[in-house]
């Protein structure tokens, strides 16, 4: 059917018992529409590792795809004889896990997984393991925690309302701070050695970016590298002269680093 399947727990089969849905990496990873004969093949939207299952509509006519966008769960219309994919999705529910985390009843009853933001409580220790105050606000779901070069803050990772972004915890207690605001998952945080800039992982449009932004939250972002279709990137360390930041990127199970140079942009 394609040389591109992937996820063979994705795949579903369309009433006429003939015509199927599934994910396919090819150019761009999404759902693909085919049938058993390999007569028909085309593909539908991008999406990233989440597959789709198909709603008929009980009154007969055009059903639906459910699939998860961005940690939402939607509906969106569609013909299983033609393969059209009709108008824009319709969310259904958020906070809900990616993956095959949902199914559709024959009598239109939904079950799905809910994302439930881990209760964590970060605390200082010392270095010979003597327990200090705690960081943050107990139950907020922070993680991923990086110090600071001057030791005055911390960049965590934080979950608010089914959406990740970078906090700065004062190492001092007092209030933390928000830095990003932008829709998708943030996080990895990166400190540049003198302190000024963080570097992080952003999700927009189902791909990995590598972002650079002000540590104070002043100026705007600037975009370091965007990763391809169906590969995680994300900063891992960086230089101590500050000129090269090490990358992870993977795919399919397989990972390797890179020296991104901050002076020109070229990885190595």
């Amino acid at each position: 059917i394609d040389a591109d399947l992937q996820l063979p727990w994705s795949t579903v089969f369309l009433p006429d018992g003939n015509h199927l849905i599934y994910i396919s990496a090819g150019p761009e990873m999404g759902i693909a529409y085919g049938s058993l004969d390999g007569s028909v093949r085309k593909f539908l939207f991008r999406s990233v590792n989440s597959p789709a299952d198909y709603a008929p509509d009980p009154a007969g006519g055009d059903g639906w795809l459910l699939y998860n966008l961005g940690g939402s769960l939607v509906a969106r219309r569609f013909n299983p004889a033609t393969g059209e994919v009709i108008g824009e999705p319709a969310r259904l529910a958020d906070n809900v896990v990616g993956g095959p985390t949902f199914s559709l009843s024959t009598n239109g009853v939904l079950t799905f997984r809910r994302f439930r933001q881990p209760r964590r409580q970060l605390v200082w220790f010392t270095r010979d393991a003597k327990q200090q105050d705690p960081l943050g606000e107990a139950g907020t779901g922070v993680g991923r925690p990086r110090i600071s070069p001057d030791g005055k803050s911390v960049a965590v990772h934080r979950t608010t309302d089914g959406n990740g972004d970078i906090w700065l915890e004062t190492a001092a207690g007092g209030s933390a701070t928000r830095l990003t605001f932008e829709l998708g998952g943030d996080t990895n945080p990166v400190w540049s050695p003198d302190g000024q800039r963080l570097y992080y992982q952003s999700v927009r449009d189902d791909r990995f970016h590598v972002i650079e932004r002000p540590a104070n939250g002043l100026g705007a972002e600037r975009v370091l590298l965007q990763g391809d279709t169906g590969t995680a990137t994300q900063p891992v360390s960086i230089s101590r002269d500050g000129r090269w930041l090490v990358v992870r990127m993977g795919s399919a199970g397989q990972a390797a680093l890179s020296f991104l140079s901050l002076i020109d942009g070229k990885a190595v």
